[in-house]
């Protein structure tokens, strides 16, 4: 009986560890999926956490129940982890959005300046986006 439980026991430790790279790869996604989409929802958009969680993260996969999330409103970033595993950080930028940061990276190593934003030109079509002023037929 010794003999069949330890067979059965090394079967299981072999498929868990055949399929363990896939099944770490899927969370590690995951995890980075839910912190991008966060962060996203939270710092741009003004969306309660739960509730992107509920209505964005959740209709995907059951799995997302799984993952959870730390908002930290003075760095402006979000932390996810699933089963306190694969950890990923999306952190947001003033004019750029939410940046997802590789496995293990804490903060981002270059400083960019957004584009500074001009107004739009208000001529009539062709040369400008107003509305043409008259209908002559010419045009």
């Amino acid at each position: 009986m010794k003999k069949i439980i330890i067979i059965v026991l090394m079967l299981l430790a072999g498929i868990g560890l055949y399929y363990y790279p896939t099944v770490s790869n899927t969370l590690n996604v995951a995890a980075g999926f839910s912190a991008k989409n966060i962060c996203s929802g939270f710092f741009i958009s003004g969306f309660n956490a739960d509730d992107i969680v509920e209505e964005a993260l959740l209709p995907i996969d059951d799995a997302f129940n799984h993952v959870n999330y730390d908002i930290d409103e003075k760095t402006k970033s979000v932390t996810t982890n699933i089963f306190g595993l694969f950890e990923r950080l999306a952190v947001f930028r003033e004019g750029l959005g939410c940046t997802l940061l590789v496995p293990g990276q804490i903060s981002l190593a270059t400083k960019i300046i957004p584009l500074k934003t001009t107004e739009p030109n208000l001529t009539p079509w062709p040369s400008g986006l107003a509305e043409v002023e008259s209908n002559d037929s010419n045009i």
